[in-house]
């Protein structure tokens, strides 16, 4: 296994365990697991972008001290499937507003629907997921849900219609038999 300096930049050394007041964060990474991360304090940042090209990747495990996230975006830039780990920490970030993840996810987290405070949630390439989180309908203020090339998705779940809030579904690139619950094309 490759150390760390294959991973992350030599630059980003010397943040670790300091104080980062950047309002914006973008780090383009390879393969990533979760011991591979410096401990960084980015508890300032409200909008984090992470660029990677591997087939495994981890969220950084610092992701759970940054109260004021408000914008997470996530994508794969290489050419194979990814497998996203550490998602689960979504859930314990009560300012998240907005969520966008390019990968090839073969379901989408589950922690999502642990953040009623969610406003746009973006899926792109995520050709193996086959159905949305059942209870998707409590992200009672999600205004935004864009889902484009989820070849699989064949329907919505029924909670999807206690989202009073949503203004915006796209569901761009989806199988041609999509259908809402009850089977009728949409």
């Amino acid at each position: 296994m490759a150390s760390k300096e294959h991973f992350l930049s030599e630059e980003w050394e010397f943040l670790r365990d300091r104080q980062v007041n950047a309002q914006i964060v973008s780090i383009h990474t390879g393969s990533m697991a979760e011991n591979d991360w410096y401990a960084m304090n980015l508890s300032e940042t409200e909008a984090l972008v992470l660029h990677f090209s591997a087939s495994e990747y981890f969220l950084p495990p610092f992701l759970k001290t940054m109260k004021k996230l408000k914008v997470l975006i996530v994508c794969n830039l290489g050419s194979e499937r990814a497998t996203i780990k550490g998602l689960d920490a979504l859930s314990s970030l009560t300012q998240l507003r907005s969520v966008r993840l390019e990968s090839d996810l073969e379901e989408l987290p589950l922690a999502m629907c642990h953040m009623p405070s969610s406003q746009s949630w973006s899926f792109t390439n995520c050709h193996l997921v086959e159905k949305l989180p059942y209870n998707i309908g409590n992200m009672s203020f999600l205004r935004m849900l864009r889902l484009l090339a989820l070849l699989g998705l064949k329907e919505l779940p029924a909670s999807i219609g206690k989202l009073e809030l949503l203004e915006f579904l796209d569901k761009a690139s989806l199988g041609e038999t999509f259908c809402n619950p009850e089977g009728n094309p949409l």
